[in-house]
């Protein structure tokens, strides 16, 4: 007797079943064993799973645009300090390396976060 005797039949474009040959091939699975793996063992993202992502995203994005400036400004302050010998006032060194400090835990923290929900995705297995 047959352990499988559930037939499932689907309909796809052709680009949509050449993407999905190749993704077979990439697995290393029959195509039976991926769409089995992928359907039953695959995680399909919610709505809100997608808004968190992307809020991340733009949050990250925000981090990012804040480090460039205040990259430009630690490049504008060693510029004046090589051309006139001046170097800038304790007080500008703090507030930068406060600034730093903060983004560098903004992004520690989305990171960290990062790692966890792809720790949680499962692997596909042969």
């Amino acid at each position: 007797m047959r352990k499988r005797n559930h037939a499932v039949y689907i309909r796809m474009t052709t680009d949509e079943f050449e993407r999905l040959q190749s993704k077979v091939k990439q697995s290393g699975l029959s195509m039976q064993a991926y769409i089995i793996h992928a359907a039953l063992e695959g995680k399909v993202s919610t709505i809100e799973e997608i808004n968190i992502l992307r809020e991340r995203s733009n949050h990250l994005e925000d981090i990012d645009r804040q480090l460039r400036g205040i990259g430009t400004n630690v490049n504008q302050l060693a510029y004046v300090a090589n051309g006139q010998g001046i170097i800038p006032a304790a007080i500008k060194l703090a507030e930068i390396s406060h600034d730093v400090t903060s983004f560098r835990n903004e992004v520690r923290k989305n990171w960290q976060l990062t790692r966890q929900s792809i720790h949680q995705q499962r692997v596909m297995e042969p």
